[in-house]
């Protein structure tokens, strides 16, 4: 396992995409794309298309789909690892989630009762 000093937000969207890989076709029923745009030292943007069987995701250069999560490096890695610190990056503007909020909420909810994707 990582140490956080050397987590970074490849890390965190990489291991949550393959959580959300592992929930299969349930991803079908959540649809929509979810994308992930991120700023600093590790930045970059990916895609994860839900409207097929465990999502599939792709590095691009822009984030462009319907659930949009921007954020700095490390606001990136708290949105995964400290959530509880979410209303506060985004009072500071290192977090802004734009589009449909539910599609996250229906994802969070289907990896409900799995392991942590950090526990693989």
């Amino acid at each position: 396992m990582e140490t956080s000093e050397n987590i970074t937000s490849r890390t965190v969207v990489l291991g949550f995409a393959g959580a959300v890989h592992r929930l299969g076709a349930a991803t079908c029923h959540i649809g929509g794309s979810l994308g992930f745009e991120v700023t600093g030292r590790n930045g970059g943007c990916w895609v994860i298309d839900l409207t097929v069987p465990g999502g599939k995701i792709t590095e691009t250069a822009k984030a462009d789909a319907g659930t949009v999560v921007k954020a700095t490096d490390d606001a990136m890695v708290s949105f995964f690892l400290t959530p509880e610190r979410i209303p506060e990056l985004k009072a500071q503007g290192q977090l802004a989630i734009a589009g449909d909020i539910k599609r996250l909420q229906s994802i969070a909810s289907a990896l409900r009762g799995t392991r942590s994707w950090l526990d693989r």
